[in-house]
């Protein structure tokens, strides 16, 4: 498969300076698969690793979006009713960064990193409802595809 991709792309794994991956926060099994497989290339090749944060990775894609607003909170279902959250913004440079970034649940002090912010992600309808209550107006999916408003505590929903 990586074979196939360095083809596709025209590119042998030597041209690369590095390689990324999802350093999670997510599944157990998946982020150590994601981080040997990264450095058994890496290695082999004498390349450096780049571990990126997968909330971030959502944050930056939601952040590109046409009228994204300039923050957003991203929401990534955790199971057993607990969700790994995240709040960003975006740089001068277009860059997200984490204004606070968190693998258990919400708490209550929550809204003040929610303030701004146009929330979405699988994970922002879990834990029955405790992020719709820290940050009422976030909702799931892209902020290109629904009306902005601000509630009350200043979080912009998408």
């Amino acid at each position: 498969m990586i074979d196939q991709l360095l083809r596709d792309a025209k590119v042998r794994l030597t041209d690369l300076s590095a390689i990324a991956f999802g350093r999670g926060p997510g599944s157990f099994t998946g982020v150590r698969l994601a981080a040997s497989v990264t450095q058994g290339l890496a290695q082999g090749a004498g390349l450096a690793v780049v571990p990126v944060s997968d909330l971030r990775a959502v944050a930056q894609r939601a952040l590109e979006l046409p009228a994204a607003p300039p923050r957003v909170l991203v929401c990534n279902d955790a199971r057993m009713h607990e969700v790994y959250w995240g709040c960003f913004e975006r740089t001068p440079e277009g860059f997200a960064v984490a204004v606070t970034e968190d693998v258990p649940a919400p708490r209550s002090d929550s809204q003040s990193h929610g303030h701004g912010a146009s929330g979405g992600g699988r994970g922002s309808d879990r834990r029955g409802g405790s992020v719709r209550r820290d940050c009422p107006s976030a909702r799931r999916g892209p902020a290109s595809q629904r009306a902005r408003r601000t509630d009350r505590r200043g979080c912009t929903a998408a």
